[in-house]
């Protein structure tokens, strides 16, 4: 029996001489992995390999068994065309993060639409952005993500106090400094805190940061994440966002 599914491709590896071993977030079974045979054959009139490079976001039909780990596509389409993102090289590295934070951080094979809506609608957003918004996008996204999840940094707990400390680890506000640097304060916390109000990202060309403030922010947030993931990874797309941000 086959289903048919949105959704927003994750990672690529190449699989003997022809195929494709895909991952996948989809609107209806959460992340799945997907032997796509033969789309890699020399001269394929059509060649639908193009489609299946990470950030693409896809109609599928799918083959779905809940006791097996490896489904199979019947066929798949474009769902949007990028005008921007997988040519752009300042919006494909944040693309590109983005994408690798759905992979790390998204795990339950399971339908939950909200969650894909929010990662689709970013992408899409991403692509026809201002360079200032788009620049935003990593930050946004980091705390948007946290909140879909269950873990989410509630701004109702923050206060204007800059020389407030607020311990991420604890989830609450303390006076003396912790022994880790999963925490924020000062200029850290009220960034947050205006982040936090932003609920789409029509709004982010209005924040102003500097390339420092948001590699601190970004590595606390990502420290913030690994504090709920003990298998969540180092993204390997990290060193080149910051450069290009």
């Amino acid at each position: 029996m086959t289903h048919k599914t949105k959704g927003i491709v994750l990672r690529t590896i190449k699989y003997g001489e022809t195929s494709l071993v895909v991952t996948i977030l989809t609107e209806k079974f959460g992340v799945q992995s997907y032997m796509v045979n033969g789309v890699r054959k020399q001269g394929l009139k059509n060649n639908k390999s193009i489609m299946l490079q990470p950030c693409s976001i896809l109609e599928l039909e799918v083959y779905h068994n809940e006791l097996k780990q490896l489904q199979r596509i019947k066929d798949h389409q474009w769902h949007f065309i990028y005008q921007q993102v997988l040519s752009d090289v300042f919006k494909n590295a944040i693309a590109t993060f983005l994408v690798e934070m759905m992979f790390n951080a998204i795990h339950r094979p399971e339908s939950n639409t909200p969650l894909y809506e929010f990662c689709e609608d970013v992408l899409i957003q991403l692509d026809s952005s201002s360079k200032a918004a788009a620049a935003n996008f990593p930050l946004f996204f980091c705390l948007q993500l946290a909140n879909q999840l269950g873990f989410g940094i509630a701004d109702s707990n923050f206060n204007n106090n800059e020389n407030s400390l607020y311990d991420l680890a604890e989830g609450c506000y303390r006076n003396d400094r912790p022994q880790h640097n999963i925490f924020l304060e000062g200029k850290q916390l009220t960034d947050t805190q205006e982040l936090l109000k932003a609920m789409h990202t029509d709004e982010l060309d209005q924040f102003q940061f500097n390339r420092n403030s948001r590699k601190e922010l970004l590595n606390i947030y990502l420290d913030y994440f690994s504090l709920q993931w003990t298998d969540f990874k180092k993204l390997r797309s990290l060193d080149i966002l910051q450069t290009i941000l």
